[in-house]
């Protein structure tokens, strides 16, 4: 029987299979379901558990309105339709659906929805025209930083990553692709293994400055360090810190994810997407209380904090120019603590001396 073979990450290709049960199974590797189209004689068949059994996802399907409705896992062929059975796919449908189905797909998951892109070959560094010069550039520089520093502090990292030039390379593709949330993740990652959230600020501010440059957008997740000077304060909202007189300070957090900030993401579509369908790659704990979201949007970096009802932003949860400086430095929450215990304390002898004290006559 003549169909239409489609698998992930190729070109479709005309082949023979048997028309039985036994041959299509082995063909899509397990239990076969077909989808019909509507407007000729053929069916799409495919693995009925593709999704459940973790196939690479293939090609989107789509409605008669353009929509997609589905996307098949795994792959599939295309048959003709006969009164009572399967049979060759005529030439002009299997041209029809080589055309249709000819472009590979590539899906990313980003903060519990599927993108769907045109999958592009792996290109070489050489492969940029001459005109990104300036930001090839400045993507190998940054990547050689970020390729020395993870291989420096993370040795899961320099055991997995063996090959310094090849990540180097692999890195500046992202950059010049503007996919810097990969980068950001797998910085992310590291600094979670080894506990190097101070150490990984100066990378994540290069990352930005490259990301103001050259206009990407992207989002961060922020969370509490794992600490018990922090604890007491997780998942407490926004009026509680104000009442106990308590700032929101940077280097008691660490970033725990990031992803592409795409048109429609905002703050509530985030936090639904992080609560009801954690990515894959999401290194934390659902989005709550005391957390973090910050865009990297248009050039401006914008921090809000998640209040226990909505959102409240933090103009300055990055600092501004010299308050890294110790003179300037703002307490931190162990430091604001052990003061306010300091100041009860004196208070409560204070009071004490008061009333021991005999009133003179």
């Amino acid at each position: 029987m003549k169909v239409l073979m489609i698998e992930p990450g190729k070109v479709p290709y005309e082949t023979e299979i048997e028309n039985s049960l036994r041959a299509m199974q082995a063909a899509v590797g397990g239990r076969i379901q077909t989808v019909e189209f509507s407007d000729d004689p053929a069916v799409l068949i495919c693995n009925q558990e593709g999704k459940m059994k973790g196939m690479p996802l293939n090609r989107p399907l789509h409605d008669s309105k353009g929509e997609v409705y589905d996307i098949i896992a795994g792959r599939f062929f295309i048959a003709g339709a006969g009164e009572d059975d399967f049979c060759d796919l005529p030439d002009h449908l299997l041209k029809k659906y080589e055309e249709e189905f000819h472009q590979p797909k590539q899906f990313k998951k980003v903060a519990g929805r599927v993108l769907i892109m045109d999958q592009k070959e792996e290109r070489s560094l050489n492969g940029y025209s001459s005109g990104k010069a300036e930001r090839l550039s400045e993507s190998k520089d940054l990547a050689f930083k970020t390729d020395t520093f993870l291989r420096k502090n993370s040795p899961s990292y320099a055991e997995m990553c063996s090959n310094p030039q090849a990540e180097r390379e692999k890195i500046a593709r992202d950059l010049l692709d503007g996919k810097t949330w990969k980068v950001r993740m797998c910085i992310a990652t590291a600094v979670q293994e080894e506990y190097l959230s101070d150490e990984a600020v100066p990378l994540h501010r290069m990352i930005s400055d490259y990301e103001k440059r050259y206009g990407i957008n992207t989002y961060s997740i922020y969370q509490l360090n794992l600490s018990y000077s922090t604890d007491p304060y997780r998942f407490m909202p926004f009026s509680w810190l104000q009442e106990k007189g308590l700032s929101i300070e940077r280097e008691n957090y660490q970033m725990v994810y990031s992803a592409e900030l795409t048109p429609g993401d905002t703050l509530h579509t985030i936090f639904e997407d992080l609560n009801l369908d954690l990515p894959a790659d999401y290194k934390g704990h659902s989005l709550s209380v005391s957390d973090i979201v910050v865009f990297h949007e248009y050039g401006q970096e914008r921090a809000w904090y998640v209040d226990s009802i909505g959102f409240k932003e933090l103009p300055d949860f990055f600092g501004r120019e010299g308050q890294e400086k110790e003179n300037n430095r703002n307490p931190s929450v162990k430091e604001q603590l052990d003061t306010r215990k300091m100041q009860a304390a004196q208070t409560e002898r204070k009071e004490t001396v008061q009333k021991n004290t005999p009133e003179r006559s």
